[in-house]
């Protein structure tokens, strides 16, 4: 039983490593964006977190939506590899953003990273009007930016300082 357990420890530490690789390859591609772009993101992303939260899944809670939905993550996934097939990078990403997020919620290891990943996000958050302005000029959909600065719970800088 002891040889199942190393090969358990193996297999997840090689897991780890590749998550970690994959959500620190998203950083480095929002830190090559400009503010308004990541905008841009984060609406998508308010988006498809009201379209989730529609459904009954409040990925702003991270961590329990997965207690209570563990395929949650599995799901969420698979749903971001597909619009990337399909050609729908743009919403790939922001299906990939709550992935990544449940992942690190589901993965302790991971939470530094996706704060990191989060913080990237946040410099968008000044520029949220810009972005509901871009996206209904060529789609006419307005996108609802109810809660779009919001970090989810947990992946809130831990140096920033909060109001008194």
């Amino acid at each position: 039983m002891s040889g199942f357990i190393g090969v358990h420890k193996l297999i997840d530490r090689w897991v780890g490593k590749k998550q970690i690789n994959e959500i620190l390859s998203f950083i480095h591609v929002l830190s090559t964006m400009t503010d308004e772009d990541i905008a841009e993101l984060d609406a998508l992303v308010a988006h498809t977190r009201n379209d989730m939260l529609e459904a009954g899944d409040d990925v702003l809670f991270p961590r329990d939506l997965w207690l209570r939905k563990p395929k949650i993550i599995n799901e969420t996934l698979r749903l971001a590899m597909k619009l990337r097939a399909e050609g729908d990078t743009t919403t790939a990403a922001a299906f990939s953003v709550w992935a990544y997020t449940l992942r690190a919620a589901a993965r302790p290891a991971l939470l530094p990273i996706a704060r990191l990943m989060w913080r990237e996000l946040s410099r968008g958050f000044p520029h949220l009007r810009y972005a509901e302005t871009m996206t209904l000029e060529p789609t006419g959909v307005k996108i609802g930016l109810l809660n779009a600065d919001k970090i989810p719970q947990g992946f809130e800088s831990p140096h920033k300082k909060t109001a008194a």
